[in-house]
């Protein structure tokens, strides 16, 4: 048949008594070395690590001194009906390779910057972005059968406007005047005009693209923060007293000139560790969710705002979040709430809260959220 047409001779075979031999199962490993690799996979999982398909392949060709097939591991897993395959965003593996070791170490250095700290004298910085783009409308379109629902995503112009909120709440539950990162141009006159008073209601610094950078770190420093610890310390007749600020590992918020401002002004700087947002950060855990609801319900429908409309939805949404019993219940579930044995009241943990985190940290993501949720609850 050398030379025929690949169709003509499809057919001819197909016409033919010539059986196809059957797909005979894969033998490359033994018994007893399937169940070595559902005994590694499991046992990765449980300290809080993942396995993935190539280091499974990988494992399987040391094993049996040559490399295993493309869908070798296809044929593993029903085989294997203990393990299975899951698709997991990059950012989820990072959280789920958090050691508990870590969150108690963290507890340790709370406890110890922590101790003898007046209420007054704590606080939590963070930041949320905003983008001009809204749609809260549903709408019917026209696809093709075959098309996804997943699939049915409106395009948004990645070149509106985005604005960052940086929020700083104290352990005595109070919100600090928010500091906004703005793209140019921005008029504090038109801003006055959506009710806007500066230094009073807002104060703010210029960003290309609406994030944060170490300059406006620095420069919310300089213009809010540092100011603020000046007036508690008058207030609480204690020049001298230590300041504590929790911080996430943001580049901007740990550069060398935010650290020295930090130093000069007697203000201790403490960061958790990586990727615990959903576990510890106090703004994440009880704030930012219910300013992010409040934002979408100050707006209606479809709108391609000005900057200084955003920063006035931006600060009526965060100061509407931000009521004393809202900031408490987030500094109690990242593990900090007040001392009430000792007056002035100080600062003190709750144990327990590290204790679940510790947990949570070497399980499943998913399964991280449902437990939070039923603790809740």
């Amino acid at each position: 048949m050398t030379g025929c047409d690949p169709s003509l001779v499809r057919q001819i075979r197909a016409e033919s008594d010539v059986k196809k031999e059957k797909k005979q199962t894969n033998t490359s490993l033994t018994e007893e070395q399937e169940a070595g690799l559902v005994e590694l996979a499991t046992k990765k999982y449980l300290h809080g690590k993942r396995l993935s398909i190539m280091e499974l392949k990988d494992e399987a060709a040391q094993r049996c001194n040559h490399r295993v097939g493309h869908s070798w591991h296809e044929g593993f897993f029903s085989r294997h009906p203990e393990v299975k395959s899951l698709e997991r965003h990059p950012r989820e593996e990072r959280r789920m390779n958090l050691a508990g070791s870590d969150i108690r170490k963290y507890q340790r250095i709370l406890e110890r910057n922590l101790r003898d700290i007046p209420i007054w004298f704590v606080f939590h910085a963070d930041e949320s972005g905003y983008q001009a783009f809204h749609d809260g409308t549903t709408r019917k379109v026209v696809v093709p059968t075959d098309t996804p629902v997943d699939a049915n995503h409106f395009p948004v112009d990645r070149d509106e406007k985005r604005i960052s909120i940086l929020a700083c709440i104290g352990l005595d539950r109070n919100l600090d005047t928010p500091y906004f990162c703005v793209p140019p141009p921005f008029s504090e006159d038109l801003a006055l005009i959506e009710g806007l008073e500066l230094s009073t209601d807002y104060e703010y610094g210029l960003s290309n693209k609406g994030g944060m950078t170490s300059e406006l770190f620095a420069d919310w420093l300089n213009r809010v923060f540092i100011p603020l610890i000046a007036m508690v310390r008058k207030v609480c007749g204690l020049p001298d007293k230590t300041a504590v600020l929790l911080l996430d590992g943001c580049g901007a918020h740990v550069s060398e000139g935010a650290m020295n401002l930090c130093t000069t002004n007697n203000v201790r700087p403490i960061t958790p560790p990586g990727n615990t947002t959903h576990l510890l950060q106090v703004l994440d855990l009880g704030i930012f969710a219910p300013f992010k609801r409040y934002v979408q319900s100050l707006r209606e429908g479809q709108h391609h705002d000005s900057t200084e409309h955003m920063v006035a939805i931006a600060e009526a949404a965060l100061t509407k979040a931000c009521d004393k019993i809202t900031i408490r219940h987030a500094f109690e579930r990242g593990g900090i709430d007040w001392d009430t044995s000792h007056i002035p009241f100080t600062a003190t943990k709750i144990p327990k809260v590290f204790q679940d985190a510790s947990n949570l940290a070497v399980l499943d993501y998913q399964e991280a959220k449902k437990c939070s949720t039923n603790s809740q609850k």
